[in-house]
């Protein structure tokens, strides 16, 4: 993570290829994709090899190739994610959640024509996000900045600042008004 913060993509790459690629076992998500009907499909983390960490690895190689404009690719990396936090750690997960977010941002700048997608995936972020930290937490906040980014989009603007006084009410009391996020929510609103 070190290199990543400090701007050396190509290196952060390399060794998060380097650690995904010592985690996985061959083919463990093929597994539970192409058995055969008559044999038991595993379905747990541990019969199909999964180690917890692959997870934010990913989530890390996902935000990576963002960063760099690889959308696509970054969707691709986001969805392995997302499939491996749920069988890992189950469907309410806050790993879930995270993925779910990143995948309706990936959505969201992939192109306007998927503005549904995004906003599946932001409102099931938000579902799993309220229930397991409450209304009132900075990540639902972001969630709800989000949800009000997909708003905008659609030049649906009244709703967009109904979610964006709500994140940005959360933030202030949270994270303060001096904060980058109170800032970036109210350059959306604005």
């Amino acid at each position: 993570q070190a290199r990543r913060r400090v701007d050396a993509f190509d290196d952060a790459s390399s060794l998060y290829a380097a650690a995904k690629h010592a985690l996985d076992t061959p083919d463990e998500l093929d597994h539970s994709i192409s058995s055969p009907s008559s044999v038991a499909v595993p379905t747990t983390a541990s019969s199909l090899g999964l180690q917890p960490v692959t997870v934010p690895i990913l989530h890390n190689i996902g935000q990576l190739q963002y960063r760099r404009g690889r959308i696509q690719e970054a969707i691709e990396t986001y969805t392995e994610t997302l499939r491996r936090a749920r069988v890992i750690h189950g469907e309410e997960h806050m790993t879930v959640a995270a993925a779910l977010n990143s995948l309706g941002v990936l959505h969201y700048h992939s192109s306007s024509d998927e503005s549904d997608e995004a906003m599946a995936l932001f409102q099931d972020a938000l579902r799993i996000r309220v229930a397991a930290l409450g209304h009132d937490h900075p990540d639902v906040a972001t969630t709800l900045n989000n949800i009000g980014r997909i708003h905008v989009q659609r030049d649906e603007f009244d709703e967009a600042l109904r979610y964006y006084e709500d994140a940005l009410r959360i933030r202030g009391e949270k994270l303060g008004v001096d904060s980058l996020d109170y800032a970036a929510t109210a350059f959306n609103a604005g």
